[in-house]
């Protein structure tokens, strides 16, 4: 299906991709109805900071989320996350 992440790769929305992946659960791995993951659309779409973005979330996920947060939520962000539960 076309989900809000894949429609944001489609149409080169950079901010929207990361917005989506740090405060939601959109799966980076999820197919389109072509059997496409958001990277291969993004590459297709010549989107290359997408696509660079989500090739770098692919090999450090947890890296590439402690530094979307540290950037949209700053250094308090680290702190919150500590309190919760773990899962």
């Amino acid at each position: 299906g076309q989900t809000p992440l894949l429609i944001a790769c489609q149409n080169g929305h950079r901010n929207i991709v990361k917005n989506l992946l740090l405060m939601s659960d959109a799966d980076p791995s999820m197919l389109d109805h072509g059997g496409k993951t958001p990277l291969v659309v993004a590459r297709e779409r010549r989107h290359e900071a997408i696509a660079d973005f989500l090739e770098k979330l692919h090999r450090d996920p947890k890296a590439c989320r402690q530094e979307l947060r540290m950037k949209y939520l700053g250094p308090a962000s680290f702190h919150h996350q500590a309190s919760l539960p773990a899962k």
